[in-house]
């Protein structure tokens, strides 16, 4: 289940962006060199790639997100926009970068476990300086915040990770780059109580949702909603079907 295939990004097609191609295809098509839309053979086999990556228990980014889109992107096959899926690949393409110029006693892209109330979860931050008390995560985006805060979802993440790690950290960082320039956000540090409200609030739920295929509720106030959701029209069948019940049971 998860990631299956793409929606066909031909350029000069707007009626092939409707058609469902697996991975083979799509490389195929792109290894001829001749193919319309301007993805290369290598950076699809890539984009795969990452995607496909293994992850053990709840994750953190699975936690900051929409739990229902977490949910059905995992228990569902789905078809997504090449275009979409870059977005977050030019974000690896940084941190691959970044990573090779850290500091030399910095841990870079390792993955952490701990559980809570006996459900395991993962997170990977991006870099941490334990000497400095420090945890940095680092996002590429259209444009920088014009604000000195992070967003509220990467505010969480990098809370969750500084909970999750076995370092004592006092200082957290979100860097945001744009094909313009570099902003560092600093978050502020969440208590034990304000951890553990989240962690209870969202985890029971993503956690039952796997474990007994109960579909998470909607949340249509998430930012994914505004475009970044890979599972969105899987998510509104759902949900139509939901409010059909609801009103035969009123």
């Amino acid at each position: 289940m998860g990631l299956v295939g793409f929606k066909c990004s031909k350029a000069s097609r707007k009626h092939d962006r409707e058609r469902f191609v697996s991975f083979k295809e799509c490389i195929a098509c792109a290894e001829t060199t001749i193919n319309e839309c301007h993805f290369t053979a290598p950076i699809i086999k890539a984009m795969v790639q990452r995607e496909k990556e293994e992850r053990e228990g709840i994750t953190v980014t699975q936690l900051s997100g929409c739990l229902r889109e977490s949910y059905l992107s995992y228990k569902y096959d789905y078809y997504a926009d090449l275009e979409q899926l870059y977005f977050a690949f030019r974000g690896e393409l940084a941190h691959l970068i970044i990573e090779r110029y850290q500091e030399e006693d910095s841990i870079a892209e390792q993955r952490f476990y701990r559980e809570y109330n006996g459900i395991r979860i993962s997170g990977k931050p991006d870099i941490i300086l334990p000497a400095k008390k420090l945890i940095r995560d680092y996002k590429t985006a259209k444009e920088v915040p014009r604000f000195s805060y992070p967003f509220r979802n990467h505010t969480q993440q990098v809370n969750l990770y500084a909970w999750l790690v076995p370092y004592e950290i006092d200082r957290l960082q979100v860097i945001y780059l744009d094909m313009k320039g570099v902003k560092i956000c600093d978050a502020p540090i969440w208590s034990k109580r304000e951890i553990e409200e989240v962690l209870e609030k969202k985890l029971p739920v993503l956690d039952k949702a796997f474990k007994d295929n109960i579909v998470p509720p909607a949340d249509f106030e998430n930012w994914q909603c505004n475009g970044w959701c890979n599972v969105k029209s899987i998510c509104r069948e759902l949900y139509e079907k939901e409010l059909i019940e609801r009103l035969s049971v009123s």
